[in-house]
């Protein structure tokens, strides 16, 4: 166990420091797990937050379709303008080092209140805390198959 020092004691009792922010940041499985909450589940739009979990750098390849970071905004952005809601189930997520692997289904529901829903396999790599990279792979198992695209439209 790490060691503490008093005025590391001191502090943690006052709840100036907690454990977690006396250790370490968040590791990659919070950071995409924080990012679907924060970003896919979110009701709008908002740079400042995509910009906290995704690097400049970050490459998407949903279905064989490749999208850059602008890109990638721009499909976030299309997500919001063509549904209502998204809701994300983990089914697994498996880490390795900076990569995480999930399985996942999106339960969606559009802006006419009809549904669908998408299975994803996804490998997401992070560096310096952030997303540099996802590899996805989407399934529609509920719905119009004019949604098919959901993984990599924009």
């Amino acid at each position: 166990m790490k060691k503490l020092t008093l005025p590391t004691l001191f502090l943690i009792s006052f709840g100036l420091v907690t454990m977690a922010n006396a250790s370490s940041s968040e590791s990659p499985k919070d950071i995409v797990k924080n990012c679907f909450r924060d970003i896919i589940q979110a009701e709008k739009w908002d740079k400042p937050t995509y910009d906290k979990y995704f690097s400049e750098d970050y490459i998407q390849i949903a279905d064989g379709k490749t999208l850059n970071y602008t890109q990638s905004q721009e499909h976030v952005k299309t997500l919001k303008r063509d549904y209502k809601s998204i809701k994300i189930v983990f089914h697994e997520i498996v880490t390795d080092n900076n990569k995480v692997a999930t399985r996942h289904t999106g339960h969606v529901i559009k802006n006419d209140n009809s549904q669908i829903e998408v299975d994803v396999m996804a490998i997401f790599e992070i560096k310096d805390g952030k997303i540099i990279a996802c590899r996805e792979l989407t399934r529609l198992v509920k719905g119009n198959k004019a949604d098919e695209d959901i993984g990599s439209r924009y």
